[in-house]
């Protein structure tokens, strides 16, 4: 059983360009992290403030929304 988790960053319109920069680059190094702590993980930042995640572990996806 797989899981998937949708995320949108609220207000991220109202970040300047280095934060919005900064907000990208976090949000790829977690996705690299959860990669190698979560085999088969998936995630995908778009339109750059909505995420979304799969997981081929139901389990794991509890722990990874509280990340």
């Amino acid at each position: 059983m797989y899981a998937t988790i949708s995320a949108d960053i609220v207000s991220s319109t109202s970040l300047c360009i280095e934060e919005t920069i900064a907000l990208k680059q976090r949000i790829e190094d977690l996705f690299s992290v959860l990669e190698k702590r979560f085999p088969g993980f998936w995630g995908r930042l778009i339109k750059g403030d909505y995420i979304e995640c799969l997981l081929p572990s139901a389990k794991d996806g509890f722990r990874v929304a509280l990340i």
